[in-house]
């Protein structure tokens, strides 16, 4: 069937997807998992979720996780992580890193403007906040001064063209290893600074 032309879907699953995925490799180690530690492990990925074996052999292979991945603190600090907070996608992250990438300023990005040069940096910067920052298409509507059928509808845009454009899902790649480096940064900014 591929041969003779169909098309699949390869963009990276949603938020809740990957938390069923992550929840369904724990699974499969015949380990408990409880929802903040999956929510965790995903945060901590991204959409990038081939890493979520090498992850989970770190986690298992410590001391306090032996049984099961059921205390946040416990994967924490198995992953390396003592003081507790994770890194944290913001929206204004996305919306910066969008902007430089397209040169654009981030007031750009709120404006009303309709041509191309704004609309599609719009649709990506709202499909990224989306993706990584555990915020609901109202919220995201409210961010952008619109309705939330806007934020819907610019999602499914990007999801519809990245289907068929690989120029797009590279694009969407980079700004995504770009919004982890800032965050990557941030975090350990204010790790110094609360130190």
């Amino acid at each position: 069937r591929l041969s003779a032309g169909l098309v699949v879907d390869l963009s990276a699953p949603n938020w809740e997807t990957r938390i069923a995925i992550v929840t369904e490799r724990v699974r499969a180690w015949e380990r408990p998992i409880s929802p903040e530690v999956a929510s965790f492990l995903v945060g901590r990925v991204g959409s990038d979720l081939t890493q979520i074996d090498a992850i989970l052999t770190q986690a298992f292979s410590s001391r306090g996780c032996g049984d099961g991945l059921l205390d946040l603190a416990r994967v924490r600090s198995a992953l390396g992580d003592p003081t507790g907070h994770p890194p944290q996608t913001t929206p204004e992250t996305v919306l910066r890193v969008v902007g430089r990438h397209f040169r654009l300023r981030v007031r750009d990005l709120h404006s009303r403007a309709r041509s191309q040069r704004f609309t599609v940096p719009r649709q990506i910067a709202i499909y990224l906040i989306r993706e990584h920052c555990e915020r609901s298409y109202p919220e995201i509507g409210q961010l952008f001064r619109r309705h939330h059928t806007t934020a819907l509808h610019a999602c499914r845009v990007v999801a519809r063209r990245l289907l068929e454009d690989e120029a797009l899902g590279a694009t969407i790649g980079e700004l995504e290893q770009q919004i982890r480096a800032e965050d990557s940064t941030e975090s350990g900014l204010e790790r110094r600074g609360g130190g």
